[in-house]
Parts: C-alpha cells; structure tokens; sequence
C-alpha cells in the first residue's frame, strides 16, 4: 500500500497544532508516571502469515519478526500514564489513557498491509477514514518513544510487536544511534530494536503482564481456566479481592474504566488507548496479587509467640493460599522494586519457545 500520490492530502495546520498539543501532554504525562502501559495496532504480524512458523532457532525467529515489524505500519498508538493520587493512599490510582492515529511518512509510505489484520480492526471499529484524514506522521511521534526510553517502568501485554513496532517506526537519529552503541546487558539474540528498550538509561524496566500471568497461571491466579488475552484476564482478576482503586484523570471522558463500564460499548477492545488502559489495570491488579501472596506466606511463618521467623525471600511466592489469608499489606511504592517482583522484569511473552525471552541476564545474589 502507498500513502504517496497527487490525492495524498497534507494534514491542515489546524491538525498539526492539536496534534502537537496531543504530543506534548503525553509526553509530560508520562515525565510524571509512575509506570506507563502501551499498545499498538498495525497492518500485519508476518508476510505470509505462517513465516514464523519456519523458525529454526529463536535468534531467527526474533529477526523474523523484527523484519516484519518494519515491513507492517503501525496506524496506531496508545498510551496509558500511572501514578499515585497521593502519598496517604498508595493504593489509590490516577490513569491517564491517549490513543493516536499514526501514518508513516518519508520512504515508509509504501508499506505492506494482511487484509485478515485489517478486516480484524474494522470488525473491532477502526475508522480507516478518520486514520487517513487526522493519522499524526510516525516522525512527530519521536519525542514519546524518546520519553518512553527514559521512564522508569514500561509495561505491554504479549507486547513483542509493541517494543519492535515503536523501536522501529518512531525512533530519532538520536535514539537509533544508541542501539548496539554498548553491548550493556544485551543478549546478542536480540534484534536492534529491542536493543533501544535493553540499553535504556538508569534502572528502566520493561513487564509483560502476559508473562506475569502466564507465570501464576496456575497459583496465585487460582487455575486461570480462560484465555490470558487482556480482557478475560482483567475479568478473572477484577473477580477476586483487591485493594487497589482506580480513576481516570478529571476531564478525560474518552474511555470508561472497565470497573465502571455497564454494556459492551463501553469496551472498546483494540483501540490502542484502551487497551494501553487495560493493561495499565492488570499491572497493578497481577502486581498487589503477587505481593498479597507473598505477605500471606510471611504472616504463615510466624512462630507460636508471634514474632516474625526471618522469611524465605528466594523462595518463589506463587503457591496458592485461601482467598481469606491473601491480603496485599505492602505498600504500592515498594512493588517494582521488590525482587517478587522483580524476575519478571525484562522479560516478554512469545509464540515461539521457550515461551518468554529474557532481554537482560537476571542478576545473582
């Protein structure tokens, strides 16, 4: 498919200035977030669509898919900015979502398109028009991946695509020039645009919550019976107790919070913004059932005179307890940072095995 033409139609320079307004909130939002959740959609996975199925190894199969990324456009983008309402409640949750149309602009105009991906997002009401009218260039997109780099906590859902998607299609010179610069952590399997998620200033960290679940599938999740796709997920852990309260940014009236949504409209699944939601929700909710358990096997530790024994931290906190012991105490700031917590870390879900891909060594001791 070519965007290229004489009926190709420039954007208006009204356009432009909300666009850039658009940009620029999401970009101090996510200066501000305590973690920050992102989707994409795009026009394709693999040309032909069995391609990865002819993998021989994993490194090939992340050049596969690596290749098809910059093959396929990404037509949009959400985004979902996390942090605390205050430091009374650190249960207490403000989201922010933001869902662009993107088009790619330069020699990325011409792109490959899979009429099963397309006809997919038209089922779920992507308005291709609305794309083709307002859809903000791949380039003016730069300083939100160059934002997203910086912030500590990254988080996707089986979110491959989404790292190689957004390291593909919205990098600068700048950015670009850093991946391979240092060897840093990096596996030498990676492909260079997961190398720019890898060598990332400072402690960043990117969760996958599909590899979180998929880790306490059959623990702290209960024998998660359904499919680990974002809404299902969602419903199982919105069905068990939790402490953590949500609410949207006063004034962002786009989205309804899956919490307080009462008929199917109000879920719109595979818009990038909301999907970012969803999986801004499921961090949290995977995250306080994670510590929840692990504050259960402490509390079961405890000697007869009640004095605490010195708890097992190497031991994995994923053995299932009655619902009635399982009560997150831990305060929230401390979660990211907890080594429960932590072996996720850097790691994303795959179709292809083992099942995961560590993207930094974990580190001993």
């Amino acid at each position: 498919v070519s965007l290229s033409g004489p009926d190709a139609m420039p954007p208006t320079k009204g356009q432009q200035a909300k666009a850039a307004a658009k940009i620029e909130e999401c970009v101090e939002d996510i200066k501000k977030a305590e973690f920050v959740a992102i989707d994409t959609e795009f026009t394709g996975i693999f040309d032909p669509p069995t391609r990865s199925c002819n993998a021989r190894s994993l490194e090939e199969f992340l050049e596969m898919a690596a290749d098809s990324a910059a093959q396929f456009s990404t037509i949009q983008v959400g985004v979902c900015t996390a942090r605390r309402e205050s430091d009374e409640d650190p249960f207490a949750w403000s989201l922010t979502a933001h869902n662009f149309m993107t088009c790619p602009d330069g020699q990325a105009r011409v792109f490959k398109v899979d009429v099963a991906s397309l006809s997919f997002l038209r089922q779920h009401d992507f308005d291709f028009n609305e794309w083709l009218d307002t859809g903000i260039p791949h380039s003016k997109l730069q300083p939100i991946f160059h934002a997203l780099r910086k912030s500590k906590v990254v988080v996707v859902h089986h979110g491959l695509f989404d790292l190689l998607h957004t390291a593909t299609h919205f990098v600068s010179a700048k950015d670009a020039a850093q991946a391979g610069a240092k060897d840093g952590e990096a596996y030498a399997v990676l492909p260079e645009p997961l190398r720019l998620w890898v060598d990332r200033p400072g402690t960043s960290v990117v969760f996958d919550t599909r590899h979180v679940a998929q880790e306490g599938r059959y623990s702290v999740l209960e024998a998660l019976d359904r499919s680990l796709s974002p809404d299902p997920l969602l419903a199982h852990l919105l069905s068990k107790p939790y402490k953590s309260k949500f609410k949207l940014r006063a004034g962002e009236e786009k989205y309804v919070l899956p919490t307080d949504a009462k008929n199917d409209d109000d879920y719109p699944s595979h818009e990038a913004g909301y999907d970012a939601l969803v999986t801004g929700l499921i961090f949290v909710l995977l995250m306080e059932r994670f510590m929840a358990h692990r504050d259960a096997r402490r509390k079961l530790k405890r000697t007869a005179d009640g004095e605490p024994k010195a708890p097992d931290e190497e031991r994995r906190p994923e053995a299932s307890l009655p619902l009635a012991e399982v009560d997150c105490q831990t305060a929230l700031p401390n979660w990211v940072q907890h080594k429960v917590c932590q072996r996720f870390a850097d790691t994303i879900a795959l179709n292809f095995a083992p099942g995961c891909l560590a993207m930094k060594p974990k580190k001993s001791g």
